[in-house]
């Protein structure tokens, strides 16, 4: 993983610690020592009390440097998605058994006039977060050309989403991936703060797994072996659905 500077380390902290996170598990998501990670987790408390839990203005402002947020058009094929009728790619259609992948960009204002993006990969169906990148820092004239080079290889553009909904389908994901053993991504780290804070609801809008169970596709660099054993032991073997191709 790439060195953090300090203040992306502290963002870093600070959207980690709003989704409940203890400092040893802030510890680990961004491969840091805890020693390193304390003193900030101190901080944000103090920001937290200082501002009574966060104002009105703090709010504007995250919101006034949101610059548009993306994600494939097929991102929910084979989930469950309720009560969200306005998000784009609903209805859902049916997995053909190789899908369940969402890859999400969020794209911000960042000084010198350029923009600063993160990228998620996300399998929605096992794993969580598998891979993150960014904030990476660009000019502005180049966003369509960034935005080709992430969706390059879907069959269709991506579609404008709201921020509400790339915090259901990341931060969601990784919920259902630790509760099957799964940790995101060492590099989600240094990009979760590009998401804002995420306050997670009493109930999932979105059901992840496909039709609501685990189904784990082996990717190119997957111990897919270790993956499979993980799971027999979050959810017994006739818990989950896989595809892997045999070694």
């Amino acid at each position: 993983m790439a060195a953090m500077t300090a203040p992306d380390l502290l963002n870093s902290v600070r959207a980690l610690r709003q989704q409940g996170r203890s400092p040893k598990e802030i510890a680990r998501a961004l491969a840091v020592p805890p020693a390193t990670v304390a003193p900030l987790v101190r901080l944000v408390a103090a920001e937290h009390s200082e501002t009574g839990g966060g104002s009105a203005r703090e709010g504007s402002a995250r919101a006034a440097d949101l610059v548009g947020c993306w994600i494939n058009r097929d991102w929910a094929n084979g989930l469950t998605v309720r009560g969200q009728p306005d998000w784009p790619g609903l209805p859902a259609g049916a997995s053909n058994g190789c899908d369940g992948l969402a890859t999400v960009v969020v794209a911000r204002e960042a000084p010198g006039s350029k923009l600063a993006a993160c990228t998620y990969l996300v399998d929605v169906f096992c794993l969580g977060v598998k891979d993150a990148f960014g904030p990476r820092a660009f000019p502005r004239r180049r966003l369509s050309e960034f935005l080709g080079q992430v969706y390059g290889s879907y069959a269709d553009p991506p579609v404008a989403a709201p921020l509400d909904l790339a915090r259901h389908v990341v931060f969601g994901a990784i919920t259902h991936a630790r509760g099957l053993g799964f940790e995101p991504h060492a590099d989600f780290g240094p990009a979760a703060g590009h998401l804002g804070p995420w306050e997670p609801p009493e109930s999932s809008s979105i059901e992840f797994g496909r039709d609501g169970k685990p189904l784990y596709v082996q990717g190119p660099y997957d111990d897919y072996r270790q993956i499979l054993r993980t799971l027999e032991q979050s959810v017994g073997a006739d818990g989950f659905d896989y595809l892997v191709i045999a070694a």
